[in-house]
């Protein structure tokens, strides 16, 4: 009978420890050379050495993928730091166009202000320039009256005087028909004559005396008239030109008071438009120094995350290293426990790599989701700018049409003056006889007065 393969035949001897494997036994079940059914032993070395390699390749696989992770890492820190800066340029762009808005609507408040000062000035001149007008009108006038009054009364002197030389002349010539009548008369009745010559010449010289006499008393009266005429005609000179002036330095009162109190306007707009712009400068320098700071410290964490990630990595190489050599030692009595700790790495590895991504992916998503919103804050703040400076805009022009407005409700119309050639005075109210009709009427009626 024929021994089993492996197995000595008839009385041969087997040396200790040289015994073959049990031909029932499955192959590869032995921890010995793995001889089973005649079949040569498994290379184990080299067995080892390809796991060694593979486990050594796997490990630079994931080198490549840490590698690859914090290649993309740093590209979307970059892009997120680009993104950032970007995103602070605009901010900083929109904040100097909302400054430059601010500017323009100040300036714009300012030649607002200007022109209305130049406006009014021009028109205080204007009124100025007309009221000297008026004053010079007034004074040519009272001058023109007068000289009129005055060559009246010179004209009424001239008359009475020639008057009184035809009432003279007349007398002289009815003496003399007198005389003459008495001269023809004296042959008929010389008696009676020469008392009827007597009682001529008596009532002749009477009414002489008495025509002299009242010559005398017009002459007198005239005189006396017309020292009051130029009496009142210097009074009431002194009296205009006194009003004049009066009226003149308290125009100049007022223009002084508007002029002040647009000069003291002005300056308070000037300094609301400062103190706005000072306002505006220290809230864009603490918003630019909040985002300026919490730029630094999303970069400080992100390096602080990025050395500490490097610093791990190289741990767990180091480690992985040390652990390969260790295997490559000790394989045989501890390849079990070194397996082991090889998963447990890996799926540490694995699940620090995973919380490493998605803390990268939650940050990077944060960081854009506060970029959103604070490129919408400046969006908004660029348009609450804008429409602080149309209110501004829009509020001066409704102060300057209520001003316009009330000052032309609260100027009142002055009567029409004026007096005639004798000195009367007629004052009629303005909205009475502001046209022609209405004029003409009033006018008409102080010719019917007259």
């Amino acid at each position: 009978m024929q021994a089993p393969m492996g197995y000595p035949s008839g009385n041969q001897m087997v040396a200790y420890g040289n015994y073959g494997a049990n031909p029932f036994s499955p192959p590869g079940s032995q921890n010995g050379s793995s001889t089973g059914y005649g079949y040569p032993a498994e290379p184990r070395h080299m067995l080892r050495l390809e796991k060694e390699l593979a486990d050594f390749k796997a490990e630079q696989e994931r080198a490549k993928e840490a590698e690859k992770q914090r290649e993309l890492e740093a590209k979307m820190r970059k892009e997120a730091e680009d993104a950032l800066a970007k995103r602070m340029e605009e901010l900083r762009i929109q904040q100097e166009e909302s400054r430059r808005e601010v500017e323009r609507a100040k300036v714009e408040a300012e030649r607002a202000a200007r022109e209305r000062i130049e406006a009014e000035r021009k028109a205080e001149e204007e009124r100025a320039r007309a009221h000297a007008e008026a004053m010079a009108r007034a004074e040519e006038n009272a001058r023109l009256r007068f000289e009129a009054e005055m060559k009246a009364a010179e004209e009424r002197r001239r008359k009475e005087a020639e008057e009184r030389e035809r009432a003279e002349e007349a007398a002289r010539l009815r003496l003399e028909a007198a005389m003459r009548a008495e001269a023809e008369a004296k042959a008929a009745a010389e008696k009676k004559a020469q008392e009827e010559l007597a009682k001529a010449e008596e009532a002749a010289r009477v009414k002489l005396q008495a025509e002299m006499k009242a010559a005398e008393e017009r002459k007198r009266r005239q005189e006396e008239e017309r020292a009051q005429v130029e009496e009142a005609a210097r009074l009431r000179f002194e009296a205009e030109l006194k009003a004049a002036e009066e009226r003149r330095q308290r125009e100049a009162e007022e223009r002084s008071q508007a002029e002040e109190a647009a000069r003291l306007k002005y300056e308070a707009e000037l300094k609301a438009a400062e103190d706005r712009r000072r306002m505006e400068a220290a809230e864009r320098a603490k918003a630019e120094e909040a985002a300026r700071l919490k730029y630094e410290a999303e970069l400080k964490a992100s390096e602080e995350r990025r050395i500490a990630e490097a610093e791990e990595r190289a741990k767990l190489e180091e480690a992985a290293r040390l652990r390969h050599e260790a295997a490559l030692k000790a394989e045989a009595e501890a390849k079990a426990a070194a397996d082991k700790r090889a998963a447990e790495e890996r799926a540490r590895l694995k699940a620090l790599e995973d919380e490493a991504k998605r803390k990268a992916e939650a940050e990077t998503k944060a960081r854009l989701e506060a970029e959103k919103e604070a490129a919408r804050q400046a969006a908004e703040a660029l348009e609450a700018a804008k429409a602080e400076a149309a209110a501004i805009r829009k509020k001066i022009k409704e102060e300057e049409m209520a001003k316009l407005e009330e000052s032309a409700k609260t100027v009142e119309k002055a009567p029409i003056k004026f007096k005639d050639a004798v000195g009367r005075k007629f004052s009629f109210p303005f909205h009475l006889c502001n046209t022609w009709q209405s004029g003409t009427r009033w006018f008409n009626q102080i010719g019917r007065l007259q």
